[in-house]
C-alpha cells in the first residue's frame, strides 16, 4: 500500500491534486525609462538648495574695512579733528574775502596762520607739530600763503613754543594764547627777513609786518574760545 501512495497517477499529476511547477525561462530586466530634461533640473535645484540650507561659509570680510570700524570715543575724536580742520579753512576763507579788504595803518590780519598756531600749543609737540606740517602744506597749496618757505616758518615756530610751553608752565588760557602769540610774531618777522632777502620787499615795510602780528593776537582771543571748546568734546581735555 506504500508503493501505491507513492505512485503517480497516469496523468502525471502527485496525488492530492496538486500540480507541479513548469520550469519557465528567465525574465530579462525591464529598461528604466530616462529621466526627462525637466526631471533633471528640478533635482539639482532641489539638490543644491539642500547643500546651500546645511553649509553656509562664513561671510569674509575685507581687512581694510575692519580697519574702519570706530569706537564712540573713536568717532569723537575724529568728530574733533575734523571741526578744528574745518576752523582753520574757515578762517582762511574769511582772511581772503572779508579782512584782506579793510586795512589798518597799511596792515591786516591773517586767520588762518593764528588758528594753526593755536591748534599747536593746545595740542603739544608732538601731535601739534604733526597738525602744523600738514595745515602748513594745505595753507600754501591753497593760493593764500606768501610762498612754499611758510610750511617751516609756521613749523618750526609751533613746535619750538609748544615745547617751551610744555617745559616751563601749565596748560592753561594765558599760557596758550602767550605761546602762541610769541608764535606769532616769530612767523612774522621770519616773513618779512626772507622777503627782504628775496627781494620782495622793503626794510620800511617792517612795521606793517609787526601790525599784522598784533592784529592777529588780538583776534586769537575769540578764536581760541571757539576752538578750547571743539577741544573738549567727549569729554576731552587737553592735558601735558
Amino acid at each position: 500500500m506504500a508503493e501505491n501512495r507513492n505512485r503517480r497517477p497516469a496523468g502525471g499529476k502527485p496525488a492530492g491534486g496538486q500540480s507541479r511547477p513548469r520550469s519557465s525561462a528567465p525574465r530579462r530586466p525591464r529598461r528604466r525609462r530616462k529621466p526627462s530634461l525637466w526631471q533633471v533640473l528640478a533635482d539639482r535645484i532641489t539638490r543644491y538648495r539642500a547643500e546651500r540650507s546645511e553649509f553656509r561659509p562664513d561671510s569674509q570680510e575685507s581687512p581694510f574695512l575692519k580697519s574702519l570700524h570706530f569706537t564712540h570715543q573713536q568717532r569723537i575724536r575724529l568728530l574733533r579733528w575734523v571741526l578744528l580742520s574745518l576752523v582753520c579753512i574757515l578762517c582762511l576763507v574769511v582772511q581772503d574775502c572779508i579782512m584782506s579788504r579793510f586795512r589798518l595803518f597799511g596792515a591786516t590780519t591773517d586767520l588762518a596762520v593764528a588758528a594753526i598756531f593755536l591748534v599747536t600749543i593746545m595740542e603739544g609737540s608732538e601731535t601739534g607739530g604733526i597738525f602744523a606740517l600738514l595745515a602748513s602744506i594745505v595753507y600754501h597749496f591753497s593760493g593764500s600763503a606768501p610762498g612754499a618757505y611758510c610750511v617751516s616758518l609756521i613749523g618750526i615756530p609751533g613746535i619750538l613754543c609748544a615745547l617751551f610751553r610744555q617745559r616751563f608752565w601749565h596748560r592753561g588760557t594765558t599760557s596758550n594764547l602767550l605761546c602762541s602769540s610769541i608764535a606769532m610774531f616769530v612767523y612774522e618777522i621770519g616773513l618779512f627777513l626772507t622777503a627782504l632777502f628775496l627781494g620782495l620787499t622793503r626794510l620800511d615795510r617792517f612795521p606793517y609786518f609787526v601790525l599784522t602780528a598784533v592784529y592777529s593776537i588780538v583776534l586769537m582771543i575769540p578764536l581760541y574760545q571757539l576752538i578750547i571748546r571743539i577741544g573738549q568734546m567727549g569729554g576731552h581735555v587737553w592735558k601735558d
